[in-house]
Order: C-alpha cells, then sequence, then structure tokens
C-alpha cells in the first residue's frame, strides 16, 4: 500500500498559487454559460473522462463543461496523509458553478469535500462525497 504522512504545510501553498491568474479552459469551443469552474486542491488528476491527462498541461484551476465528470486521480494529500494509485471520483458539476475540491477523510473514508466558491464571497461546503475506487497498489 502506498500510503505516506506529510509534515509541511504544502496544502496552503497549493491552495494560494491555484488562485492565481485565470483558469486553463479545457475546451474553448463551449461557451461560457455551460461550463464550471473547478479549484483543485491536494488532488492531481491523470485521467479526466477517459481521457489522459498530463497534470503540468491539465492545471490545479480549471474550466470545464459542466455535468458528469469523471476522473483518476494519482495523487490525493492533505497535511496529513498521501495516497498514490489509481483514486477514482466522480461529479455532476452545475453550470456556471465555481468550486472548490479538497482532499480529506471522513469518518474515515478519503473522498473530496466539494465547496462552492463564489467569485469574492464564502466558500460553501456543499458535500464530501469518498472516492468510488481507492486502487494503492499502482
Amino acid at each position: 500500500m502506498k500510503k505516506k504522512i506529510l509534515c509541511g504545510g504544502i496544502l496552503p501553498a497549493l491552495l494560494f498559487s491555484s488562485c492565481l491568474g485565470a483558469p486553463m479552459v479545457w475546451d474553448a469551443t463551449l461557451p461560457e454559460e455551460e461550463m464550471a469552474t473547478v479549484v483543485f486542491a491536494g488532488l492531481i488528476a491523470s485521467s479526466y473522462n477517459g481521457i489522459t491527462v498530463d497534470w503540468s498541461n491539465f492545471g490545479l484551476y480549471m474550466k470545464l463543461p459542466a455535468g458528469q465528470s469523471d476522473f483518476v486521480f494519482k495523487t490525493a494529500w492533505n497535511t496529513f496523509v498521501t495516497y498514490t494509485g489509481n483514486i477514482e471520483w466522480s461529479y455532476n458539476f452545475a453550470t456556471g458553478k465555481r468550486y472548490s475540491l479538497h482532499f480529506a477523510v471522513s469518518k474515515g473514508l478519503p473522498g473530496v469535500e466539494v465547496y462552492l466558491s463564489p467569485e469574492g464571497g464564502e466558500r460553501t461546503l456543499i458535500e464530501f462525497v469518498p472516492f468510488t475506487t481507492l486502487d494503492l497498489s499502482k
């Protein structure tokens, strides 16, 4: 099992750096009203809707098509724990909303805290969604 303990303040640094500048746009052919803005914290994707992605080109601050999104994360971490492997997670993003996704462990289950994060407003926790599959053998 590939699981490590982290002792640093990596998450605050990532949150700060991921919110700077304009978001990367996954599909520039879609109008704004068909997209959702998503900020990832402590999550590195290797696949988005079945498409292999190179995170260095994919970004942590994205405009994605609204609707059902399926991710495979290769890494999920926070200040206390890191998971590596094939970590599957899905979510249905609403049109025009701005989300902040944070890796978390709730009641012993690893997953994602989903927040609504309106521009210039306070973020609100919507729900915790456990990972669909957590294959740490990869």
